[in-house]
């Protein structure tokens, strides 16, 4: 049983409760895993709420160049088959695969940057400190070899990659 389970169990919280509040909590969209709240808002406004980049670039304090920039990364984002893999594969990946994935695809550091920060959980290298560039990029491709299965899998079952939004114009 998951500890969070465990600890809310103990603290007296009903599991059908716990089972509700998970399905509103879920995503409805696999690939808003793999995207950050930013990016996830930031396509909300724009496509389901009507915002105009003139509007979205002023209240986020960037030019309207920068903005566009953005909108082209999250919908790259949104139809790379490795994170669409990541988001379907989610579930099945350890919490350290879990991180390392998030901190390379998500927030978009480099594995140097992961490594030299210490960001990575696992086994120490040999200063002691995180694993080496080495060991990461080791993981990270055994992770996407993961999603890239399972965006295959997907695909041969006839399902659609992701829902592409409208062009940003």
């Amino acid at each position: 049983m998951p500890l969070l389970l465990q600890k809310a169990i103990s603290r007296g919280v009903s599991p059908i409760k716990l089972g509700r509040v998970r399905r509103r909590s879920e995503p409805r969209n696999p690939v808003d895993l793999v995207l950050s709240v930013q990016d996830r808002s930031l396509l909300r406004l724009l496509y389901r709420r009507g915002a105009t980049q003139r509007e979205l670039a002023g209240a986020m304090g960037i030019s309207r160049a920068a903005l566009r920039r953005r909108i082209r990364r999250v919908r790259h984002k949104v139809a790379d088959p490795v994170l669409v893999g990541l988001a379907l594969t989610w579930h099945r990946l350890g919490p350290a695969e879990r991180r390392l994935a998030y901190l390379h695809h998500v927030a978009d550091l480099s594995v140097a940057e992961i490594a030299r920060r210490g960001l990575a959980d696992g086994s120490a290298g040999p200063n002691g400190q995180g694993p080496s560039r080495t060991t990461l990029r080791r993981r990270l491709r055994r992770i996407e070899a993961k999603a890239k299965l399972a965006a295959r899998m997907r695909q041969s079952r006839g399902e659609p990659q992701t829902q592409d939004p409208p062009s940003a114009g």
